[in-house]
């Protein structure tokens, strides 16, 4: 059956969810799937545990389903599910290696010469040593602003703070990001 009309936002989708369609579901999955791990990712700094926080974020969200009432923006009620579930496995998880060259690059451009992409690497490789020691709560905003370009008012929403908080959050963390990058 082929689909005429516009996609379902995700409210409809999870009002569908809620009354027990998994396509439904699927649809939500496949739409926010790598959204929802590279956020996971910027705040455990592991891959593997942010594929972990994407199928618990998407579990939880789907048992709940039946208590859904869209009162907000699905995305947010994501990202809010997502950063509790990564904050948690963050601070449970002990880490004493950066991420690897690799996990920071999310594309090899085979284009490129050989000492381009060392630069390009190197250069991945100390931006994520340098996000690796701020502090969660900057690189939360960090990644709800700079990578999932939320609005102000959304991140607001997930992080459970004032508008005002997330600007100065976020002025905080460039500038202490800027300052840490310089000296790494």
């Amino acid at each position: 059956m082929a689909s005429t009309g516009p996609e379902p936002s995700d409210e409809e989708l999870m009002l569908r969810v809620r009354a027990g369609d998994e396509a439904a579901f699927a649809m939500l999955y496949d739409r926010h799937q790598a959204r929802t791990i590279n956020f996971a990712w910027r705040i455990t700094g592991s891959r593997e545990d942010a594929q972990e926080v994407l199928q618990d974020a998407f579990r939880y969200l789907f048992t709940k389903a039946p208590e859904y009432e869209p009162k907000a923006k699905f995305t947010t009620l994501l990202f809010t599910v997502t950063r509790h579930l990564a904050v948690n496995r963050a601070r449970r998880a002990r880490r004493d290696a950066h991420a690897s060259v690799e996990q920071a690059l999310d594309v090899v451009d085979a284009g490129e010469s050989p000492p381009a992409a060392v630069v390009r690497g190197e250069r991945a490789s100390r931006v994520q040593r340098a996000l690796d020691r701020l502090p969660p709560l900057f690189r939360e905003v960090l990644a709800l602003r700079m990578v999932e370009d939320l609005p102000y008012a959304d991140i607001a929403a997930v992080l459970g703070v004032p508008e005002g908080t997330v600007k100065s959050r976020l002025h905080n963390a460039i500038e202490q990001l800027r300052l840490i990058y310089q000296r790494t």
